[in-house]
C-alpha cells in the first residue's frame, strides 16, 4: 500500500491528466480497480490519454500486496483537431493525427502498476483470453464496433464476478442518436445476465451505468454467421 504522500501525490498528478470522463469517475473506478477478483485483469476501451486510466492504477496500487492486477487498454491514439485543443487547454501538447502513446505512457509512468497498452482500431483488437474482472467501456458507442467488442471480450467475462462500467450508456438521451442505444439495447435484451450496480458519483451528468456479469451469454462464445446476425438485431433494434 502506499504512503500517505504517496497517495497525495498520485492524487494530483491523476488530476492533471486531461480527461474525457475518468476524472469525475475517480472513486467508481478506484473501488472497481481496488476490488477486482485476483488472478483477473483489468480491459479499458478507449483511454484517450489516461486519465481514467489513472483512476484505475491507483485503485490497483491500493489492492493487498501481492494481489496486483494488470490493466489492458486499447486505443487508436490519433489526435483529433477537438483533442488537440482539448489536451492544450491542461498543457499537453498533441499533433493532429499525431502518435499520442508516447505522452500516454510518460503520463502513466508515475503510478507504477502493470498496464498494457494495445494500439489500433477497435475493430481489429485481439484478446488473449484471460478472465476479466473489470470491463470499462468508453469507445465501443455504435453497434458495429459494440458487437464487435462483445464477442472479443465478452467470453472472458466470469458470471458473478465481473463489473462492467459502460460510459456513455445514457449518451443516446443527449444527442437522440438511435445507433447510440446499442448498449441499452443489448443490456435489456438480456437482463436475466446482468445485475445493476448502484454507485454514488457526486455532481457528474448520468451518461454511465455499472453491472455486475450475473449469468452466462451463450451469444458470445458463437461465431457464426447466425450468431452475428442476431447479435447485431438485439443491439440495432
Amino acid at each position: 500500500m502506499p504512503d500517505k504522500n504517496e497517495v497525495v501525490h498520485l492524487d494530483q498528478r491523476a488530476a492533471e491528466i486531461p480527461s474525457m470522463g475518468g476524472t469525475k469517475l475517480a472513486q467508481v473506478l478506484r473501488r472497481s480497480a481496488r476490488e477486482a477478483p485476483a488472478g483477473t485483469t483489468i480491459v479499458e476501451v478507449g483511454s484517450w490519454l489516461g486519465a481514467g486510466t489513472a483512476q484505475l492504477a491507483i485503485g490497483v496500487g491500493n489492492r493487498s500486496q501481492g494481489e496486483s492486477v494488470a490493466i489492458h487498454c486499447y486505443d487508436r491514439w490519433r489526435a483529433t483537431a477537438a483533442e488537440v485543443k482539448k489536451a492544450s487547454r491542461r498543457g499537453v501538447d498533441l499533433t493532429e493525427d499525431g502518435d499520442s502513446l508516447p505522452t500516454v505512457r510518460e503520463l502513466l509512468q508515475p503510478f507504477q502498476v502493470p498496464i498494457h497498452f494495445h494500439q489500433g482500431e477497435l475493430s481489429e483488437s485481439k484478446w488473449n483470453g484471460e478472465p476479466i474482472g473489470v470491463y470499462v467501456d468508453d469507445a465501443s458507442k455504435v453497434p458495429p464496433l459494440f458487437c464487435y467488442a462483445l464477442l472479443t471480450f465478452g467470453a472472458s467475462w466470469i458470471p458473478g464476478q465481473t463489473v462492467l462500467i459502460l460510459m456513455d450508456y445514457h449518451d443516446w438521451k443527449k444527442d437522440g442518436n438511435r445507433d447510440h442505444k446499442c448498449q441499452k439495447n443489448f443490456i435489456e435484451a438480456h437482463s436475466q445476465c446482468f445485475e445493476p450496480i448502484r454507485h454514488e458519483t457526486g455532481d457528474i451528468s448520468a451518461s454511465f451505468e455499472m453491472f455486475r456479469y450475473v449469468a452466462p451469454l451463450d451469444l458470445l462464445s458463437g461465431n457464426t454467421f447466425k450468431d452475428l446476425w442476431r447479435l447485431w438485431l438485439q443491439v440495432r433494434n
